[in-house]
C-alpha cells in the first residue's frame, strides 16, 4: 500500500502541469505523508512548497547542475 501511493505522488507530480500545479496536485490526492520526488525541480520554488508538513520528505531532481544550485538556494532560504 504504501508503495502505491508513493507511486502515486511520484506519477502525479510529473503530470502536474496538466492539473494545474504539483502543490496543489499533492494536497488534493489524500495521502497523508511520504516521499515526494519532484522531477525537473528547476528553481526548486515549486520544490519547497511541496513540503506540506513533517509527514512528507520532498527531493527535487533535475539534469541541469545550475537549477540543483538555484533549487538548493530556494529551499534553504525558504527554511
Amino acid at each position: 500500500m504504501k508503495n502505491a501511493m508513493l507511486c502515486l505522488i511520484v506519477l502525479a507530480i510529473l503530470s502536474a502541469p496538466v492539473f494545474g500545479g504539483a502543490v496543489d496536485l499533492a494536497k488534493s490526492s489524500g495521502v497523508q505523508g511520504g516521499l515526494i520526488v519532484h522531477v525537473g525541480c528547476g528553481d526548486g520554488d515549486e520544490t519547497a512548497k511541496l513540503l506540506l508538513d513533517q509527514r512528507y520528505l520532498v527531493h527535487g531532481l533535475d539534469a541541469s547542475a545550475a537549477n540543483v544550485a538555484a533549487a538548493r538556494k530556494t529551499i534553504m532560504a525558504a527554511g
